[in-house]
C-alpha cells in the first residue's frame, strides 16, 4: 500500500507562526505555535512594526530575520523528526521570501507551495478551508489564493 505524503503548514506573519499537519482524513493538528522572541533591552513590543504597512526599523528587521532563521529550524526540525514529508508556507510576502532564504537547500526541496498571503488572523474554519484550497492545487506558488 501506497503511503499518502504528510503534508505540513507554516502560516506565520512576523509576529506569530503556527506549525501544522495535515492528516489525511482532513484533521488538522497544530504540531508547534511559535512568536518571536522580545529582545528589546527596554521590553518594549516590536512585533506592532511587523503588522504595520511602513518601512521597518533597523532592529524590527533584525528580530523578523531571526523569526525567520527560527521558523525555518521548526521546519527543519519537523522534517528530521519525520512530522511531514513535505510542506507549505503561507506568510506575507517580505516573511515569506526570509523564510525562504533561511531555509536549507535540502529542505527548500520540500517545500510543496508558497502562499504571499497573512492567514494568522483568519479563524479556524476559514484557515482550513484555505489550507485546503492549496492542499488541492499542488505543485509551487507564488501568488495569492484565489478567493
Amino acid at each position: 500500500m501506497i503511503r499518502q505524503p504528510r503534508l505540513g503548514y507554516l502560516v506565520a506573519d512576523g509576529a506569530r507562526a503556527r506549525l501544522m499537519l495535515r492528516h489525511a482524513d482532513g484533521r488538522y493538528d497544530v504540531l508547534s505555535e511559535l512568536v518571536p522572541e522580545d529582545d528589546h533591552p527596554h521590553g518594549h513590543d516590536t512585533r506592532a512594526l511587523f503588522d504595520s504597512g511602513s518601512a521597518l526599523s533597523a532592529p524590527a528587521a533584525k528580530q523578523r530575520k531571526r523569526f525567520a532563521a527560527a521558523l525555518a529550524d521548526a521546519v527543519s526540525q519537523a522534517v528530521a523528526k519525520d512530522q511531514f514529508d513535505d510542506f507549505v508556507v503561507a506568510a506575507p510576502a517580505r516573511m515569506l521570501r526570509e523564510i525562504r532564504a533561511k531555509l536549507p537547500p535540502s529542505i527548500r526541496s520540500k517545500l510543496r507551495q508558497e502562499l504571499a498571503r497573512d492567514l494568522t488572523k483568519s479563524p479556524g474554519r476559514e484557515l482550513r478551508r484555505r489550507l485546503d484550497a492549496l492542499s488541492l492545487a499542488g505543485g509551487r506558488s507564488g501568488g495569492e489564493l484565489a478567493q
